[in-house]
């Protein structure tokens, strides 16, 4: 049989006629990286007729199956609601997952999006912690998370006390230790 490495080179050439019969009969037998790559193929029309519902039908079964990076995206079709109807909880809840699997760019928006009054899921404490965490990972935002770092410490402390700042630092500890 086949394996996802064999598709890599058509990938690399853009003849992705050649590799969707790999992909696709990967996915179909759980592959999850040959999920993804054919919710990708579906939504950008590579090598397969556009297909919006298809892609998000084959995202979804990746990310609820644990890859991260397809948690990651189908958490944010959900936030935005693009291409599907928007479920902020269950946005919410799948980026977590995607965070808890160790996407740096999830911890990094949980960083973020946590910090921000207006949002339905805003907790500094756990802000806080996602940004600790993000700050010590090797990715694009990683100098942003560790900016993001020093005045957080300032707002928690003065709003919430040096108690609570504790905790968060504590939170964070376990949280890179863990993810």
């Amino acid at each position: 049989g086949q394996s996802f490495e064999d598709a890599i080179p058509y990938f690399k050439t853009k003849e992705y006629d050649k590799a969707l019969p790999i992909v696709e009969k990967l996915a179909d037998h759980g592959h999850l990286e040959a999920q993804v790559q054919l919710s990708a193929m579906y939504a950008l029309g590579l090598g397969v007729t556009r297909d919006i519902n298809k892609s998000m039908q084959l995202l979804q079964l990746a990310a609820e199956k644990g890859h991260s990076q397809a948690q990651f995206i189908f958490a944010t079709h959900l936030l935005n609601g693009t291409n599907i109807g928007i479920d902020k909880n269950r946005g919410f809840n799948m980026l977590l997952l995607s965070a808890k699997n160790k996407n740096p760019n999830a911890q990094f928006v949980l960083c973020v999006e946590l910090s921000i009054k207006e949002n339905s899921h805003f907790d500094l404490v756990e802000s806080y912690a996602w940004c600790a965490v993000s700050a010590q990972r090797e990715h694009k935002n990683q100098n942003l998370a560790k900016n993001i770092l020093g005045p957080a410490e300032n707002i928690i402390r003065t709003r919430l006390g040096d108690e609570v700042f504790e905790r968060a630092k504590n939170l964070g500890e376990e949280r890179i230790r863990n993810y």
